[in-house]
């Protein structure tokens, strides 16, 4: 039976392949491109053993860590078919015990458990050579590789036994979650040699706590017996083997219970062919969000706006290097330029999407349902450049203690941006190229409305977020001022402009429905 289960999940895996050429091709693209990172990240983990200990050891567990609550928490979140479901075995007659080991072991033939594996493998070099005995990293190195395996089969095995509701909502924020988490993963590995002191500090003391908990503690023991801390080490062991015993029998029962049991038939919604529409909550937002999506990915206007914004702010740089700016300073500009601009894009949303807005307007949709769902693909497009773009700016300027800035500030002005975005784009629309135009096509325009109501927007967020820049540029230049107090500054002068932004823009939306219906009329 073990072989069989193996043999057919080595097919399905090949099976990717098997399709158009252009699909496959795309395909093959993609394994390339995932395995020359994998590679790179693989390099830059050995090589974390040439940097100071204290800082090698905290990247290698932080990442270990890391990786542990990603393999936890993603499979709850996305939407991905499980093709190693107890469910489908139900027909062969096999016993739950011996069902449940093959598929642990049938777990081992997928991409991310090679990538952990590749960590793992990578981690255990980088920690024999910071003097940790060989016997220690493997066997830390394979008890995480194999607690990461079953938290993702007790993950998946959760998500159908909570299948029967309608999990949609969650499942958008699993790109999010994905994004970040191996956003930090590569920051610590990269940025590692870049720590100041005070970072290299505050991250130790969160590393050395990690191994007293589920997901630091087999990262965590090759450090503790590298430093000498045999009971933090044998601590952690027993948390470790907790930790992974526990979620062994949480698999076995799982798998039991999802073998065993048979569920009632329940009604749903087939989402077959409705795109962003079958993933998005049934709501007015979510409705509003599904189609606001479908147009910025298709309509040429906004595709354009969508990467010129993320050039235009990396070409900032060429000048500032031509003047004799040193790059450590340049690198740092265009994480607020693109998070302005990403956060001014929506200012003039209802012109664009004039087209639908009497069918809002005509069914009773409410302000708030319309200022939300209208900033979605906007959102889904800004964060995860600006999840990128930040570790890269960090990488180039040199220092990792920057990062609370960094954030900071592109969460001031880009929710900044939205907040007023939401306020402009009902107050003050203008004519913009029609569906189907040039994206750089501009209409005649016969009053001063749209000129101003792009300056208000640019200039009131820079204006908004000066308290963040002003501390952003004391953390930097200064040295010795302390960075948090812009991140949260950013954060709470973004999150109140942006829940303000949407309040009046859903009031004036409500209030001056007519007048809307006027100009989408005229356009």
């Amino acid at each position: 039976m073990v072989a069989d289960v193996l043999r057919l999940r080595a097919a399905l895996l090949l099976g990717a392949f098997r399709a158009t050429a252009g699909r496959a091709a795309a395909r093959i693209a993609g394994a390339v491109a995932l395995a020359a990172a994998c590679a790179f990240l693989f390099a830059r983990t050995a090589a974390l053993s040439s940097l100071p200990r204290e800082t090698a050891a905290t990247a290698l567990v932080l990442a270990g860590a890391g990786i542990t609550i990603a393999f936890m928490v993603v499979p709850l979140l996305t939407a991905a078919t499980d093709p190693l479901d107890p469910r489908r075995f139900r027909t062969a007659g096999l016993e739950p015990r011996p069902l449940a080991a093959t598929l642990l072991l049938s777990g081992l033939i997928s991409v991310p458990t090679w990538l952990v594996v590749a960590f793992d493998v990578a981690a255990a070099v980088a920690w024999t050579a910071l003097d940790v005995p060989v016997a220690v990293a493997v066997a830390a190195a394979a008890a995480h590789a194999a607690t990461c395996v079953v938290l993702a089969r007790v993950a998946m095995a959760l998500r159908a036994l909570l299948a029967a509701g309608d999990g949609r909502g969650i499942e958008l924020a699993g790109g999010f979650v994905v994004a970040v988490v191996l956003a930090g993963i590569a920051a610590a590995i990269l940025l590692a040699g870049s720590w100041g002191e005070s970072t290299a500090q505050a991250f130790g003391r969160v590393a050395r706590a990690l191994v007293f908990t589920p997901f630091g503690a087999w990262s965590g023991i090759p450090a503790a017996v590298g430093t000498g801390d045999g009971s933090a080490a044998w601590l952690g062991a027993v948390v470790g083997v907790a930790t992974l015993a526990l979620t062994v029998a949480a698999w076995a029962v799982a798998v039991r219970r999802l073998v065993t049991t048979v569920e009632h038939p329940v009604a749903v919604r087939s989402g077959t062919g409705l795109g962003w529409f079958a993933v998005l909550p049934g709501t007015a937002t979510g409705a509003i969000a599904a189609r606001s999506l479908v147009y910025w990915l298709r309509d040429s206007r906004y595709l354009a706006n969508v990467v010129v914004i993320p050039v235009a702010g990396v070409l900032t740089v060429v000048p500032l290097l031509v003047a004799g700016v040193p790059l450590e300073v340049a690198a740092l500009l265009p994480v607020p330029l693109i998070a302005l601009f990403y956060g001014w894009l929506p200012h003039n949303d209802l012109a664009y999407d004039s087209s639908a807005l009497w069918l809002h307007i005509a069914s009773g949709v409410r302000g708030v349902a319309d200022r939300a769902g209208r900033l979605a693909p906007v959102v889904l497009v800004s964060v995860p450049i600006l999840v990128i773009a930040v570790p890269i700016a960090l990488l180039l300027h040199g220092r990792a203690d920057t990062l609370p800035v960094l954030i900071g500030v592109a969460a001031a002005l880009l929710l900044s941006g939205f907040g007023l975005s939401s306020i402009a784009s009902v107050v003050s629309p203008y004519s913009v190229a029609r569906p189907g135009d040039g994206p750089f096509r501009q209409p005649q325009r016969s009053g001063s409305a749209g000129i101003w109501s792009q300056a208000l927007v640019l200039l009131g967020a820079l204006l908004l977020s000066a308290p963040t820049l002003w501390l952003g540029v004391l953390a930097i230049g200064e040295g010795h001022h302390d960075a948090m107090p812009a991140l949260w500054t950013g954060l709470g002068t973004g999150a109140g402009v942006l829940i303000a932004g949407i309040a009046v823009g859903a009031a004036v939306f409500d209030a001056r429905g007519t007048r809307l219906m006027e100009f989408a009329g005229a356009t």
